[in-house]
């Protein structure tokens, strides 16, 4: 991989398509305009196979080069900006257009590979049935193409490094006290959080890592606006324990179902506690510290999923003293962690 840095320089394509060809590539898949065209060239000049990108480059980029040149390209990258335009204005001429950003991908026709015009030659025999197979597949997700989402595989590439991600729509309100949780799908929520010192929010907001974009899930009523609550997951759904509302401190457990996006209380006889840490182990919810009536506690108490049943947990050895509340806290296995 080469990055140029140049968008309309055709020496600049060529002497990075030099590059790949030292290296012993076998395909060129240039990007970035002119440049990344003029790299696709020199490899096709040089018997190398390329691929074109944004459109089908063979009516395009190199609809005057001879056969002896196009065969070498295999296909183009497509952004299907034509079915987007016919879309929208499909959607607009049956009153169903809202404005906002829209994503495109294989499931909606928004991406596609051309044909092989003149390198069809070179394709197996059987190439265009598994590509329409894999296509298949990656837009009805029964495959995965292993890369998480582009806020992961763009935005946190580079290990130790944080970059902000830019949703294409309208994130959540800033907020503080609210929390948030990974789910096995890799799917971001986020729930609550202070609207004023003592009420909170009571949205559920999901991050769809593929298409960039936040929304609000949920029916029905769920615990109402918190702050400073504890959430965790357990066996795909979330769980929302204790916090802040209306300037009072809870202790109910909600169950917010990620499949159904339905909340349903689990529990309303649990400690009831805000600023605490929590933390899953097998069937069990383990929350440690926070604030209940005004006093910072260092208990440990854990709820029994199998069992609907709170029980306070006898401790050895001395637990923290200091900021049992407003702390760090996270899980490994068997061992829950207090920073």
């Amino acid at each position: 991989m080469d990055y140029t840095e140049e968008f309309s320089s055709e020496a600049v394509g060529r002497a990075s398509a030099q590059v790949l060809l030292d290296l012993g590539c076998d395909v060129i898949m240039g990007h970035a305009g002119w440049t990344g065209s003029m790299a696709i060239l020199h490899g096709m000049e040089n018997g190398i196979f390329g691929t074109g990108c944004d459109t089908d480059e063979y009516y395009t980029t190199f609809k005057d080069q001879p056969v002896e040149i196009t065969q070498y390209l295999l296909t183009s990258w497509q952004k299907r900006i034509d079915n987007a335009i016919i879309a929208i204005i499909e959607s607009w001429y049956q009153g169903e257009f809202d404005s906002g950003s829209r994503v495109y991908n294989l499931a909606n026709h928004g991406v596609s590979l051309s044909e092989c015009h003149d390198s069809c030659e070179h394709w197996p025999v059987d190439l265009p049935i598994l590509v329409e197979t894999v296509t298949l597949q990656i837009a009805t997700k029964s495959v995965t193409t292993g890369i998480i989402g582009t806020e992961f595989a763009t935005h946190f590439g580079v290990p130790g490094t944080f970059l902000q991600i830019r949703p294409f729509n309208q994130p959540p309100p800033k907020v503080t006290g609210h929390g948030a949780v990974m789910t096995s799908a890799n799917d971001l929520y986020m729930y609550g959080g202070t609207k004023s010192i003592t009420e909170g929010y009571d949205d559920m907001y999901h991050y769809n890592h593929e298409y960039e974009e936040w929304s609000i899930v949920g029916s029905g009523s769920g615990p109402g606006g918190l702050v400073q609550h504890a959430m965790v997951v357990y066996k795909g759904d979330i769980y929302i324990h204790g916090g802040m509302s209306g300037g009072m401190t809870v202790g109910g457990l909600w169950k917010f179902s990620v499949t159904s996006e339905t909340w349903t209380l689990v529990s309303n006889s649990g400690p009831e506690l805000h600023l605490h840490g929590a933390h899953v182990y097998e069937d069990y919810l383990y929350t440690f510290g926070g604030i209940r009536d005004g006093t910072v506690i260092a208990e440990v108490w854990r709820y029994s999923f199998e069992g609907n049943q709170w029980e306070r947990v006898t401790t050895s050895g001395s637990p923290p003293t200091n900021n049992l509340a407003e702390f760090c806290s996270g899980g490994l296995n068997n061992i829950f962690y207090v920073f």
